[in-house]
């Protein structure tokens, strides 16, 4: 205890020095804490856009289904959708479930025609999964009249292709499951917009039992399974590749690839940020800390003398370094807490991420693991820069330190 209270007195005796050195790690702990906290925030944000918006937490596909998505014919048959759907019901985490039919055709409007990427959807369904689904910026949204009604959703820069106005009729032109062609006419209800430029150009949304009847079947391309918590999923993944074992199962993140390049590239980045940060503070640290040692040198030297021993003359130090990052990341936290905050409640919309088109609210996590983090981190920072400096001093010879000027 009355070390502690003499490296205390020491630092409150060397003011000047011990704060500039507080200072330093209060900026490192407000830096690291802020660029984590984003970090974390931009992970969590894309996770949970790219389950909400397009693909739930888990889908599941007959074998070969992922690959050859467009291919009704490798879909799921009405007795396998029967079976899958009893298993869901039996699994905990599952909050509901739904079917999806993609296929690829033509979509005409008078004399043009575009190639379309499509969708059947169950519309009720999927404002469930989301409230943003298919954001409409013309016309009306999809089943809301009728969930089997030859009606349509199309990409907002595909309907300006097309010069499309709300109730005009479009023919969509598909290939049915026994390779012939055939054709529907949908009123064109709304134009809606994905985020994604490319995706605008040709997607178009339709009922499923639209989907059913243009390309003549009865099969699902996939099941989209939505959990009741993100953090359920790969519980949920195991139990259901379990149950169905002859089936194509998967989450969220191995149908996103986008998702997994975003995490690799800001963990790169990031990591190699925070490297920087903690350097620069262990070195201002030390350096500030060694201007203190050897303003002491003759106090160290006559505590030598008195029988003090190097090891103890270390410790002292050691205790001065560990105090100063302690304060230190205390404010320096409390400063990264209440600026985030602040960036949290401003409303601030960061430019859109590459490829899209929408903007994204500024947010800064607040993760107390990572402030622990930190703070332990920024403590070694002040214990190692104090005892750096401090470990040569304590080696003087005690005659050769009491006479240093």
């Amino acid at each position: 205890m009355k070390w502690l209270l003499y490296a205390w007195r020491n630092v409150v005796r060397n003011g000047r020095r011990s704060l500039m050195a507080g200072g330093v790690v209060a900026i490192g702990a407000v830096a690291l804490a802020t660029t984590l906290g984003f970090m974390l925030a931009t992970f969590f944000g894309l996770g949970e856009s790219t389950i909400r918006a397009d693909v739930g937490h888990i889908q599941i596909a007959a074998p070969g289904g992922f690959e050859n998505d467009t291919d009704i014919g490798h879909g799921l048959d009405g007795a396998t959708q029967e079976r899958v759907f009893q298993v869901l019901g039996r699994t905990e985490g599952v909050r509901f479930a739904m079917r999806r039919i993609l296929f690829d055709g033509l979509a005409a409007k008078g004399n043009t025609t575009v190639a379309v990427v499509g969708r059947g959807v169950e519309a009720m369904q999927e404002q469930r999964l989301s409230t943003v689904f298919a954001p409409v910026t013309a016309g009306t949204a999809l089943g809301l009249k009728e969930e089997d009604r030859f009606e349509a959703l199309i990409g907002k820069l595909m309907a300006s292709k097309l010069g499309w106005r709300p109730d005009d009729l479009l023919t969509l032109v598909g290939t049915t499951a026994s390779g012939s062609i055939n054709a529907v006419d949908v009123v064109g209800t709304g134009a809606y917009s994905t985020g994604v430029p490319d995706k605008d150009a040709r997607a178009v949304m339709v009922p499923l039992s639209v989907a059913k009847s243009l390309l003549d079947t009865d099969k699902v391309s996939r099941i989209v399974v939505v959990l009741q918590d993100t953090a359920m999923t790969d519980t949920v993944l195991a139990q259901l590749k379990q149950a169905l074992p002859e089936l194509d199962i998967r989450d969220w993140k191995a149908l996103d690839p986008y998702y997994q390049q975003v995490v690799t590239l800001y963990r790169n980045i990031f990591s190699i940020l925070c490297a920087i940060i903690v350097v620069v503070v262990l070195l201002s640290i030390s350096n500030t800390m060694m201007m203190t040692v050897f303003e002491r040198i003759k106090e160290i030297g006559t505590t030598r003398a008195i029988g003090f021993s190097a090891g103890e003359i270390r410790a002292s130090f050691a205790l001065e370094g560990t105090i100063i990052g302690i304060l230190g990341a205390l404010i320096g936290l409390a400063l990264a807490a209440a600026l985030a905050v602040v960036i949290n409640l401003s409303g601030i919309q960061m430019p859109p991420a590459p490829g899209r088109t929408a903007p994204y609210p500024l947010v800064i996590f607040i993760e107390p693991a990572v402030y622990l983090g930190i703070a332990a981190a920024m403590v070694v920072c002040g214990l190692l820069g104090a005892l750096v400096p401090a470990h040569g001093a304590s080696r003087m010879p005690i005659v050769e330190a009491l006479g240093h000027e």
